[in-house]
């Protein structure tokens, strides 16, 4: 797999070495790169780091004759068939172990009326130079986005085994970020109607600093295969407008703690936990330096290390989820305000009010503000050099 990653990053960023696109894909599916403020000011540039989408910089307008007509309404569809199709268990690339009530392996029920109440309905049509590229809708909760696509090629374009590909986006509304979106088994081909059918998904971040009502995005092309397509990308010119609405935050739930119980992330210092935010597709563990602990971390040791702690949701019937892999994390200091986050994304939708508690290293936090401290084994530190681990 590592492998196929490789080969199709390396043609949409062709600047980076194998080596360094391999580690910011696999450290997540929002991959480490340090956010910098304003270039003008280099006193502050070194005060946070974030890791944060994996912000790969596509081929501009691939304007090979492809272009992007009106749009027009989508087939009749299931929006709860749509989301499970590309999110539901067995499409997901991030190791999160979901266990029943007896502690045993299972299979995370799909919430049906979730994908339904979630949905922001797009359902458009956009008609390019060798195939149909549909966006029936979307999820969010304010932070992040997941917006569904359908790509319906005119003709097959197989030559042999079809090849494994992601969409080429770049969001044009100012201060949203994007990542690359899953090109997993679970995203994959179909027919519909003798056609050959690409279902899948793209990301949005930020959103919390949109104030417009729409977001727009460019879909630029489709990454794949060489084999395939003209140097590995099928053009598009698409200009796609995505609705906010005002409740687009509605599911989610922060919860105080007022007993701040203190954690230790060993390289990543020693912490006071103040809140935790739990939306549908994340939970943000928020948290103050301790000041008894000596010296905060410095920002770049969040970049280079990577402890091993547990992170688990337990829901009320018992069940429970393992988010503790590192894969898909955002983590970063504030070095100005001595604070720290760490925010994991979920496979796909959860239902909040499902949720019993939380834990992350030793503190477990209910949903009603109060924690409790468990034993949990030693952390282990690992530290990046040159893409490995020593």
């Amino acid at each position: 797999m590592k492998r196929e990653y490789i080969s199709l990053f390396e043609k949409a960023a062709p600047r980076m070495s194998d080596e360094e696109l391999l580690n910011a894909v696999l450290s997540s599916r929002k991959g480490s790169i340090t956010m910098k403020n304003n270039t003008k000011n280099t006193e502050n540039k070194s005060k946070k780091f974030f890791s944060k989408a994996v912000v790969i910089p596509l081929a501009a307008a691939l304007a090979l004759g492809a272009t992007a007509v009106g749009a027009v309404a989508v087939y009749n569809r299931s929006v709860a068939d749509e989301y499970n199709n590309v999110l539901a268990p067995g499409a997901s690339i991030f190791e999160q172990e979901y266990k029943n009530a007896d502690g045993e392996a299972a299979t995370q029920p799909v919430n049906i009326e979730l994908y339904e109440q979630m949905n922001i309905a797009i359902d458009k049509t956009f008609k390019c130079d060798g195939c149909s590229v549909e966006i029936p809708g979307a999820v969010t909760d304010g932070k992040d986005m997941i917006v569904l696509y359908n790509v319906i090629f005119d003709k097959d374009p197989t030559n042999g085994e079809l090849a494994k590909a992601f969409m080429g986006y770049t969001p044009v509304t100012e201060g949203v970020g994007y990542g690359c979106g899953r090109f997993d088994e679970g995203m994959g081909f179909s027919k519909r109607d003798g056609k050959t059918v690409l279902s899948g998904f793209f990301e949005l971040s930020k959103l919390e600093k949109v104030t417009a009502d729409t977001i727009k995005v460019k879909l630029e092309s489709l990454w794949g295969d060489e084999d395939l397509w003209n140097d590995g990308a099928l053009p598009l010119d698409i200009d796609l407008e995505i609705p906010l609405t005002s409740d687009i935050t509605r599911f989610n739930k922060t919860v105080e703690i007022p007993s701040k119980p203190h954690i230790d992330l060993s390289a990543w210092g020693e912490w006071n936990m103040t809140d935790v935010e739990i939306t549908p597709l994340s939970v943000t563990f928020n948290m103050s330096f301790d000041e008894t602990s000596g010296t905060m971390p410095a920002p770049v040791v969040h970049k280079d290390a990577s402890p091993d702690f547990p992170m688990i949701v337990t829901f009320k019937d018992g069940t429970t989820l393992d988010i503790s892999d590192h894969a898909g994390m955002t983590h970063g200091i504030h070095s100005d305000t001595r604070t720290t986050m760490i925010q994991r994304p979920f496979n796909f939708p959860i239902n909040v009010d499902d949720v019993q508690s939380v834990q992350i290293a030793s503190a477990v936090i209910n949903v009603d503000g109060t924690a409790q401290t468990v034993e949990i084994p030693e952390i282990n530190d690992h530290y990046a050099v040159h893409g490995g681990e020593k």
